[in-house]
């Protein structure tokens, strides 16, 4: 579970563009396409500009209606999915 003073940031590796509400994402690294829903395409465009888990789950609330814990947990499982995939880089400030 990442903080929410961690820092997400895109790869540098990816290439993006949207298809009507959701999201296509393609990692230049290994080829492969991902498709984003509708929500996960919400996140991926906040992180246009490096941001905060807790500003990216308070952008969230804000735009859609959800309790805080299903929000943070929800959240969780996509930063976790997109760095498994090597969409996004995320610090923790804790040094490597």
């Amino acid at each position: 579970m990442y903080p929410g003073s961690a820092r997400i940031t895109l790869s540098k590796e990816v290439v993006s563009c949207a298809m009507e509400e959701d999201a296509i994402i393609l990692n230049l690294q290994d080829g492969e396409y991902h498709e984003m829903n509708a929500v996960a395409a919400s996140v991926w465009e906040l992180l246009q500009e490096p941001k905060t888990v807790a500003e990216i789950q308070a952008a969230l609330l804000e735009e859609y209606d959800v309790d805080a814990e299903a929000c943070q947990n929800d959240l969780q499982q996509l930063l976790e999915t997109m760095a498994e995939k090597e969409l996004i880089q995320v610090d923790t400030g804790e040094g490597a």
